[in-house]
């Protein structure tokens, strides 16, 4: 069995110096643990490298035994973690596997896998590297992981949920009452007269319907009126069951103020339509 996670950049930590993303694997050995063996894989183009692996070399895991394993540091880049069982039945309940990232994020877990059970993921680099005008042309305003709740953001039907679709610390917004749904930040101060300004988002639709809209607004009189930045319509700008990372919007009409706000609406014609939101950030230019 193979599954895929492509694109999954690291969430990033609340410590922006922080760059070392590492694999934690969790194993409850069953009654026959000398079977299992696993290991991690960096592939580049073709060609692949083991980067870990266990048991180590000669040495057999003990039956009815939990291990908590965390490889070196991953380098950004593309990898795949396999478990194999030589017996061919996993690991019987209730054992089990699970593996995740240092941030939190679970990849995988599984207990009566077969044979064998790979998950290919990518490390991805962190925002400096995939945004380089981040650092060199604009000013970083706000920066929203979610990682400890809503942070500066609330609203109506919008919660803050531990973990969603492979990621932790997430904003929800859902369109429970088919009326319309939104989540908004706190006046963020400006000390400069920006002439442009960028939203990159890290979003995630789920049962959203063709038709129906994601959009983003901003304010710059502390949410008395709002103008629209973008209008994403599903089944043509998005759709359901993909992490769109680095998505960007500009705007250029903003009228000095002493305040930025940001609002994102879902409007769904179904009553489990949301948007899931990993990472905000809001970037300016003189």
């Amino acid at each position: 069995l193979e599954t895929s996670l492509d694109l999954i950049y690291m969430h990033a930590s609340s410590n922006k110096n922080e760059t070392c993303n590492q694999l934690e694997i969790e194993i409850l050995t069953d009654t026959h643990a000398a079977e299992i063996e696993w290991l991690v894989e960096r592939f580049v183009d073709e060609s692949s490298t083991t980067v870990a692996k266990g048991p180590p070399e000669g040495v057999n895991y003990r039956s009815e035994t939990l291990y908590t394993l965390t490889t070196d540091c991953l380098t950004p880049g593309d990898y795949e973690f396999t478990i194999s069982d030589s017996y061919g039945d996993g690991i019987i309940e209730p054992g089990y596997y699970k593996v995740s990232m240092s941030n939190g994020w679970i990849l995988a877990t599984s207990s009566n896998f077969g044979t064998f059970e790979s998950t290919r993921f990518t490390v991805g680099l962190p925002a400096e590297a995939r945004f380089p005008d981040l650092v060199a042309k604009w000013a970083e305003l706000i920066d929203e992981n979610f990682s400890n709740g809503l942070g500066d953001f609330k609203g109506q039907q919008s919660v803050y949920l531990e973990e969603a679709f492979g990621r932790s610390g997430v904003g929800r917004v859902k369109d429970e009452n088919q009326g319309g749904s939104s989540i908004y930040s706190s006046a963020f101060s400006l000390k400069h007269n920006y002439s442009t300004f960028k939203i990159v988002l890290s979003f995630y639709a789920s049962d959203m319907e063709a038709g129906d809209k994601f959009c983003i607004d901003y304010s710059g009189d502390t949410g008395l009126t709002w103008k629209r930045a973008e209008c994403l319509v599903g089944g043509s700008d998005f759709n359901n069951g993909f992490w769109e990372d680095g998505f960007s919007i500009l705007f250029e009409d903003f009228k000095f103020s002493t305040s930025i706000q940001l609002r994102f609406r879902c409007k769904s014609k179904s009553s489990s339509g949301s948007i899931i939101l990993d990472r905000v950030y809001l970037l300016g230019k003189l």
